[in-house]
């Protein structure tokens, strides 16, 4: 449902609130309905991991052998979402 009360917040003076690495969405998160648990919760994880590459860290993938013995072990973010990353080749352009 949809409300008619929607009122915008801004934590930063004339800065629209959003996730790291997010400039296209179909989420307007300068609405408070956009930050709850179902939206939040499938958003998130996408711009971690956009921000961890960004930094240079990897994720740690877990994951169980055949004797269900539980490994940690490092996975790349474009292995891990499919794609590189948002903004990767501008980064790495501008880096050089």
């Amino acid at each position: 449902m949809v409300r008619k009360d929607k009122k915008a917040i801004y934590f930063i003076e004339g800065e629209a609130p959003g996730l790291f690495g997010q400039k296209y969405s179909s989420r307007d998160y300068r609405y408070q309905d956009a930050w709850g648990k179902n939206q939040f919760n499938s958003s998130f994880p996408a711009s971690l991991v956009a921000y961890m590459w960004s930094k240079g860290v990897k994720p740690v993938l877990i994951s169980t052998d055949k004797n269900n013995e539980i490994i940690h072990e490092y996975i790349d973010s474009d292995a891990l979402l499919g794609i590189d990353p948002p903004y990767a080749k501008r980064l790495q352009a501008s880096a050089r």
